[in-house]
């Protein structure tokens, strides 16, 4: 399991990396700002939880309404990045809920889990990080 997890966390690195790499950084932070709401509706439809207090459902929608604004500000969008920015921001969903189940399947804390994915995700991204820097920019970092 931990190979597995440690995998889907390097590429969520990775594809937050790409998208700050492909679109402005206020489409980037608009992303991340997401995280949150995505992971609620990702919650409720493929596990059936229960919505959050109308107080946190109520703070969800005034952060979707600030980036809906912010979004038609923003001009600086191209397909590439948009591909980046979604991928990054549902993997990040995908990564947070299966680190609280993974939690509390092993009754764990949060320390006690990094202590047991990042030297595994770390030995993945010193072999991986070179040669995808390689490919998507051209040159070793």
């Amino acid at each position: 399991a931990n190979f597995y997890f440690s995998l889907l966390d390097s590429m969520t690195m990775g594809f937050q990396n790409l998208s700050l790499g492909n679109n402005s950084v206020s489409f980037y932070q608009m992303c991340k700002l997401l995280v949150a709401p995505c992971t609620v509706v990702i919650q409720r439809v493929f596990f059936g939880e229960k919505l959050p207090s109308p107080s946190v459902m109520l703070s969800l929608l005034v952060l979707l309404t600030g980036i809906g604004f912010a979004t038609v500000t923003d001009v600086q969008l191209n397909p590439l990045g948009t591909f980046f920015g979604v991928m990054s921001t549902g993997m990040v969903c995908v990564v947070s809920i299966l680190t609280n189940t993974m939690q509390k399947a092993h009754d764990v804390n949060s320390f006690q889990m990094l202590l047991n994915v990042a030297p595994m995700e770390g030995l993945m991204l010193l072999v991986i990080g070179p040669i995808w820097d390689q490919w998507v920019v051209g040159k070793s970092a």
